[in-house]
């Protein structure tokens, strides 16, 4: 066992690196257990992702096709995903930045807010960005998006980016549904 002492505090950057290998790592190690369980339970690795929490497995989803050996995802089930971290409140990428910031839940400040918090090199943890030969082997995709969210604009050309690139993609659209949907059943 190797263990490295560091007595400084390891930047926000370091911590989401750190996390994106981890991520990697689980689903490498997922994805070799051919030799343990049943030849059918091998191809059936998906990955179930929701908002910010699904922002990381979709990074490293596409990191994952890319990797060798590749893991074999054959489904993402994005949930309201959070796909460009560089997003503004402009709205000049994406309208529904400014048709939506009035919207409960997830207002463009608290967004901002999130992923000021959350990761401190926004390009890097934008799945929209990924080199084009990860869209070709992402796996099939169950995307859902809310007409009165923020990220609606940026999920839709998710899909379609991976569309273009020739993955199955299901979209689901739900129309004067807010971002917090998952968190209304009592509504």
């Amino acid at each position: 066992m190797y263990v490295k002492f560091d007595l400084r505090a390891p930047s926000q950057e370091e911590q989401e690196l750190a996390e994106v290998e981890e991520e990697l790592d689980g689903l490498q190690s997922a994805g070799s257990i051919e030799d343990r369980v049943q030849p059918e339970c091998t191809k059936l690795l998906p990955l179930p992702t929701l908002g910010s929490g699904g922002n990381l497995a979709e990074v490293v989803a596409l990191k994952a096709v890319l990797a060798e050996p590749p893991v074999p995802l054959v489904l993402q089930l994005l949930f309201v995903p959070v796909i460009d971290n560089t997003a503004t409140t402009s709205g000049e990428k994406y309208k529904s930045w400014t048709e939506n910031a009035n919207t409960v839940a997830l207002p463009p400040e608290s967004m901002l807010w999130f992923r000021d918090n959350y990761l401190p090199n926004h390009e890097d943890c934008s799945p929209i960005f990924a080199p084009d030969e990860a869209f070709k082997k992402a796996p099939k995709t169950w995307l859902t998006v809310m007409e009165l969210d923020i990220l609606r604009d940026e999920a839709l050309a998710y899909g379609e980016k991976l569309q273009k690139a020739g993955v199955e993609v299901d979209v689901k659209y739900y129309k004067g549904i807010p971002h917090p949907t998952h968190i209304m059943d009592g509504v």
